[in-house]
């Protein structure tokens, strides 16, 4: 029976493209102060979000492709709509030092440890997940509170502190979940190495 393959250009791919292309254009209108445009769009980009995982699953459409289009779609989308927003002055840096800072030490330690050797693939932990729903509930509010001219600081706070909160403890889960597949591959790998060098010797 032969296999199905999937085309590369397929629809959810075309969705996860369209997402990472959005990107520069909410940079364009936040800072030209088109807050309004700018959530509609931010909106749009985030239903495409989970638009594409589900028509890719539901007509069994993933690529390799899709697997790194879609996640980086998603980063590109947040960290510059976080750095547009600190550039105009309607979040605090340290905010938007928190959300990029997460990712690349995340990236760096799995890529580190690619370095040498060890090769651990990253799992998204439960924290990990509310962190990012955070992440987007405060950009889109901040985007239709100035878009608007609303009166919601006190949620707008509130956001940001839950946000913070959870970029760090999601930080940790990564951190202690890095370290123990670390320390088990590790092992393994030696256990193996222990394994070749007695079979090379009997």
């Amino acid at each position: 029976m032969a296999v199905k393959k999937v085309p590369v250009l397929n629809l959810p791919n075309v969705l996860s493209f369209a997402r990472l292309l959005a990107t520069p254009l909410i940079a364009w209108l936040i800072a030209t102060d088109r807050m309004e445009a700018a959530f509609y769009v931010f909106v749009i980009a985030g239903i495409t979000d989970a638009l594409d995982g589900y028509l890719a699953r539901r007509m069994q459409l993933q690529t390799d492709m899709g697997r790194i289009i879609d996640p980086l779609a998603d980063k590109a989308l947040l960290a510059m709509t976080y750095v547009m927003l600190g550039y105009v002055g309607y979040l605090p840096w340290w905010i938007i030092a928190f959300v990029v800072g997460r990712d690349v030490l995340i990236v760096l330690a799995y890529g580190i440890s690619g370095m040498f050797g060890v090769r651990i693939k990253p799992q998204p932990v439960f924290m990990s997940k509310v962190n990012t729903a955070l992440q987007i509930i405060l950009a889109a509010s901040v985007l239709l509170v100035h878009g608007y001219s609303l009166d919601a600081q006190g949620l707008i706070t509130v956001l940001l502190y839950s946000t913070a909160a959870t970029t760090i403890f999601s930080w940790l889960q990564y951190l202690a979940l890095w370290l123990m597949t670390r320390g088990t591959m590790e092992t393994q790998q030696a256990d193996q190495q222990a394994n070749k060098d007695a079979n090379g010797q009997s």
